[in-house]
């Protein structure tokens, strides 16, 4: 994406009530704002980015003769624009807002009123420790102190006492949060783990953030944060039954504060969403439709919640239906996804959609609609260097690619298929033992195309891995067993699913 096509993403970023009202801001802002408009709307038509093109459709000879900074006055306009828009969806926003009337009555000497509106804030600051507003507000109530009636005011130690504690309940705050800062960006780098140098640069974060928690007393957000770390060191450690309990206990943090929700969330919906998938490993099964309903009936309030809510309901619902091997249900979810796609492409990078992306593939061949798998394997494997996928993904899709040609029959294909996908594993440091046996099985199918003894042997191996944490989690993408089972014994990879599954269930 380069700089110069900001505008554009922007303009094609707003639904239909952002451009309505972007229009009547314009319309009444009088003939030098309704001038941008004509660019707007030239905007707005465009397919693609085309400088050279637009310009030669704009009439007005200033907004040409001055195209950088009248462009960029129209950028900064729709920004306007949006935050008057955005105005009262959050309770944050209107706090925001009330702290800059109070500003403007003590501008104008009103200022035992504007102490009245200071102080509404501070209580709601406190309520979800939004603590640089509330550093805002003490300062506001420090330079009106010596205006205000005595008995109106509190005393000067106790603002500066609340001072000193906001400000270290920031820093505790932050410091938690920087440890699930690293958490995440590993967890994004390098997903899982399959190794255990990957497992200890996870364990190095979340010792060094267990460390803090044991000594400092977290507020709300901190805790938070620190139940992040916990949720996803357990679960890169393969514990589930513990990541389960860690984030049972976020959830319930969020519930019992329910204003930190306002602020947070993206973070809420991330949260039920994982809960969901790990109900499902689990196989906690009757409790994740009702986990999936809050995420149904959650309002978002601000772009960034539409698209974790878009996400993740995609995300729950096929994991759901492939879970609890409904096929077919599954499928016809990931047909609406890909009508629905289009609209969140530009508004959500590909590390948030990898897993819905490679849920669509795979809810495609459990169902053996072959030709949708392969749309949603292309997705996955062509995606522009600077909008990649997540590694993890990659992977998972690399070895999939191979099976999905096998089944389809590309035996031309295969061949440079498998070598594309050793040299990918091989330059990304990822041919651990379960690649290392799938690549040599296809190595010896090409070999020997109508034999069956290289999928029997791969089966073979493979029950050798059961119980391996760092081999399995390759098995929560795709049922290699299975896909290989039906390789040599002739039946229905679906039938052979199910009836593993259903086995699982009996133990």
């Amino acid at each position: 994406m380069r700089a110069s096509d900001e505008l554009f993403r922007l303009v094609k970023s707003l639904d239909k009530n952002e451009k309505g009202y972007f229009k009547k801001y314009c319309s009444g802002s009088g003939t030098v704002t309704r001038k941008y408009l004509e660019l707007f709307d030239l905007i707005e038509r465009a397919e693609k980015y085309d400088e050279q093109k637009l310009k030669k459709k704009i009439t007005d000879k200033k907004l040409l003769r001055n195209f950088a900074s009248e462009k960029n006055y129209l950028h900064h306009l729709l920004l306007e624009s949006l935050v008057a828009s955005a105005r009262f969806k959050r309770k944050r926003d209107e706090m925001d807002l009330l702290l800059a009337k109070a500003r403007i009555l003590a501008e104008r000497s009103f200022y035992n009123e504007s102490l009245k509106l200071v102080l509404k804030v501070r209580t709601y600051c406190e309520a979800i420790e939004a603590t640089d507003l509330h550093l805002a507000a003490l300062d506001e109530e420090w330079q009106l102190w010596p205006f205000c009636d005595k008995e109106k005011r509190r005393e000067i130690e106790t603002i500066i006492s609340e001072r000193e504690s906001v400000l270290r309940q920031s820093l505790v705050t932050d410091y938690v949060r920087a440890r699930y800062s690293r958490m995440l960006d590993l967890f994004r780098t390098i997903g899982m783990g399959r190794s255990e140098e990957q497992l200890k640069q996870f364990e190095a974060v979340f010792r060094e953030a267990g460390r803090f928690a044991k000594k400092n007393t977290l507020g709300i957000k901190a805790k938070i944060y620190w139940l992040e770390v916990n949720a996803y060191y357990y679960n890169v450690r393969g514990e589930l039954p513990e990541c389960y309990r860690q984030t049972h206990k976020l959830i319930a943090a969020f519930n019992e504060n329910p204003p930190v929700i306002d602020v947070y969330q993206s973070m809420y919906i991330s949260a039920l969403n994982n809960y969901i998938l790990l109900q499902l490993y689990l196989g906690h099964f009757e409790e994740a439709p009702a986990t999936l309903e809050k995420i149904e009936k959650l309002k978002p309030f601000t772009k960034k919640d539409q698209n974790a809510v878009f996400v993740c309901r995609y995300n729950s619902h096929m994991e759901l239906y492939l879970k609890t091997l409904r096929f077919d249900e599954a499928w016809k979810y990931a047909c609406l996804l890909r009508d629905e796609l289009p609209v969140y492409t530009d508004r959500i990078p590909n590390r948030f959609l990898g897993h819905i992306t490679y849920w669509a593939f795979k809810s495609s061949f459990y169902n053996t609609k072959l030709k949708d798998a392969l749309y949603w394997m292309n997705r996955l494997l062509n995606a522009p260097p600077e909008n990649p996928f997540p590694p993890e993904v990659v992977t998972a899709a690399r070895l999939s690619e191979l099976i999905l040609h096998c089944d389809l029959g590309h035996t031309d294909l295969l061949e440079s298929y498998v070598r594309s996908a050793k040299h990918f594993l091989d330059k990304n440091s990822g041919m651990y033992e379960l690649e290392s046996m799938f690549i040599a099985c296809f190595e010896e199918h090409l070999r020997d195309p109508a034999g069956k003894k290289p999928f029997r042997k791969f089966y073979d191996t493979l029950q050798k891995l059961e119980g391996t944490v760092f081999e399995q989690r390759l098995f929560a993408y795709f049922d290699f067993d299975s896909w290989a089972e039906s390789r040599f014994s002739g039946k229905p990879m679906q039938d052979l699913v199910k009836k593993k599954y259903r086995e699982a269930r009996k133990k």
